[in-house]
């Protein structure tokens, strides 16, 4: 009873711990008063509180970590199907440029005199597949921007961000 008294968020009084129990008023009322009884569930309802606190700070540290751990696999495991995909794009880049070279030539081959809209089209198509070669083979003048994988962690809405490591460039002959 005195433990229901002094830590139930409930806070019973001692009248309805006497009525419950099925004991006089008067007989509980004295121990009360001889054993010094108080109600702390207030106390204890705050030492609750901090220590779910810590447990989820535990938790959700533990989750980041497995998370950044899990992340930094799928991009491993994922990098030999980025690499095909960049090669077959790179491919078929270079196919549509060579088409495009060959009109180009077949234009000039003919020696008659294009017409402006196809001649403008010709050179924006050439200058879009340049860029792109140039892009897909990494030779733009700009270093490429390392992509990022963000993961959205279900408890706490935490974000974990992973950087792959920078690619080193080969040497120089």
């Amino acid at each position: 009873m005195r433990l229901e008294h002094e830590t139930s968020s409930a806070r019973p009084t001692l009248r309805q711990l006497a009525e419950r129990y099925c004991i006089s008023r008067s007989t509980i009322f004295k121990r009360a008063a001889r054993e010094n009884w108080k109600q702390n569930a207030a106390v204890v309802e705050a030492a609750r509180k901090q220590i779910v606190q810590k447990m989820e700070a535990k938790m959700e540290a533990a989750t980041s970590e497995l998370a950044q751990v899990a992340v930094e696999e799928v991009v491993e495991q994922l990098q030999p199907w980025i690499e095909r995909e960049k090669a077959e794009h790179t491919r078929r880049i270079v196919a549509i440029a060579k088409r495009g070279f060959r009109r180009i030539e077949k234009i000039w081959d003919e020696n008659a005199i294009p017409e402006a809209r196809v001649e403008s089209l010709v050179a924006a198509t050439l200058d879009k597949h340049d860029t792109i070669i140039r892009r897909n083979l990494g030779m733009n003048e700009a270093p490429p921007v390392q992509p990022a994988l963000n993961l959205n962690i279900l408890a706490n809405h935490t974000a974990v961000q992973v950087v792959p490591p920078p690619t080193v460039p080969p040497p120089a002959d």
